[in-house]
């Protein structure tokens, strides 16, 4: 009986000497882990952040489509108004410079008299 539990205890002892060596592995392992997982929190955001971001990036949106609808409606708006601005000032500008040119060679001619 005593070679029985002599042996039951070389058992237990080889045993513990494994689990030892597979914690030490096991520590290794986890060695360093608790500043990577810092450094990895400090890179990223919480979800209630990113969330009410979202939100009030959202809402950011919808308010600068509701300004471009404005936009939009005063444009039409001014399309009847603006037609005729639209029509008649480049023939404005051509009789101008048309004027302009014909001073300008008057001015020239004269000069060269």
């Amino acid at each position: 009986m005593n070679k029985v539990v002599r042996e039951r205890f070389k058992g237990i002892d080889r045993a513990l000497k494994i689990q030892a060596k597979e914690y030490e592995r096991r520590l290794k392992d986890l060695n360093g882990e608790g500043k990577r997982i810092k450094a990895n929190q400090e890179k990223s955001i919480s979800v209630e952040k990113f969330e009410g971001t979202v939100n009030q990036l959202n809402g950011r949106i919808d308010q600068m489509q509701k300004d471009i609808q404005l936009l939009n409606d005063g444009a039409k708006k001014a399309e009847g108004r603006g037609a005729w601005t639209e029509r008649y000032i480049p023939w404005g500008i051509v009789v101008i410079l048309s004027i302009i040119t014909i001073l300008l060679s008057y001015f020239q001619v004269r000069n060269e008299l």
